[in-house]
């Protein structure tokens, strides 16, 4: 054996302490690292990691397209009963600041135009203002009938009933009286589904009870064009649609517009 000095440390009080400071720092920095750069806080209880971040994002986007939808449906039960009362619309305000507007090009009117204009904004027998809810005004719509069957409730406002009830067989079609656009496609406890179409002169039909409904909101129909089909009735092979004519915020009989 030899007296030559292989190894040796020297342990003071400072070492000591810059070693473990040193340890710690570097335990500090790979935790911090492990938590910034790895989904591990998603797999810790009690911790919001990315995956709880994106899911509470994704909820609050869910909430807002809620809101949105029922905001809307909103306008169109306000618009409805403005309607009803023959009050105007309120405007959308989709269209309020839309950018396409304003590449709009003006230009003047031919004489054809204004001649067509007068027309239809009169009261002669092109004019889209006719008022034919007047007992001293001639019908000059043609309308269809909204469906074939036996009327088996008639119109009678003293009894808030504001329609008829027609009695037809199952899987028969439903269409439109007139051309005009679905203002109301919905469900309802008391009369199943119920369609609402607006049509030129301030006139809306109504279509209660119709089982199997094919038209949305905002759909432009024509006159003859299906709409919804019936269903049975108390499980037997007959369907009962309630059928409503409203004119100038008005309900009126509609055996007194339509051969049924």
């Amino acid at each position: 054996m030899t007296e030559n000095e292989v190894w040796h440390i020297y342990l003071s009080p400072a070492n000591i302490f810059s070693a473990i400071l040193a340890l710690i720092i570097i335990l500090t920095a790979i935790i911090v690292s492990i938590i910034a750069f790895t989904p591990v806080l998603d797999y810790l209880s009690g911790y919001q990691g990315n995956k709880t971040r994106n899911v509470l994002i994704e909820n609050h986007l869910k909430l807002d397209s809620l809101e949105n939808s029922l905001q809307k449906w909103d306008d169109y039960y306000n618009n409805l009963v403005r309607i009803m009362d023959g009050l105007p619309a309120y405007p959308s305000d989709d269209y309020i600041n839309d950018s396409i507007n304003d590449s709009i090009a003006y230009v003047n009117r031919s004489v054809e135009d204004s001649l067509l204009r007068n027309q239809l904004e009169g009261d002669g027998e092109y004019g889209l203002n006719r008022n034919n809810a007047g007992s001293g005004n001639t019908v000059t719509y043609t309308y269809f009938t909204p469906i074939q069957g036996i009327i088996t409730e008639r119109f009678d406002p003293l009894t808030e009933n504001f329609g008829i009830s027609i009695t037809t067989l199952k899987d028969q079609p439903v269409i439109s009286i007139l051309d005009g656009t679905v203002i109301v496609s919905s469900w309802t406890p008391d009369h199943g589904n119920i369609i609402y179409i607006s049509h030129p002169g301030n006139i809306i039909s109504g279509y209660l009870i119709n089982a199997y409904p094919v038209k949305k909101v905002g759909e432009r129909v024509n006159a003859g064009d299906v709409i919804g089909m019936t269903s049975e009735n108390d499980n037997e092979n007959s369907a009962v649609i309630k059928f409503q004519l409203w004119i100038n915020g008005t309900a009126v009989d509609p055996e007194n517009y339509i051969n049924f």
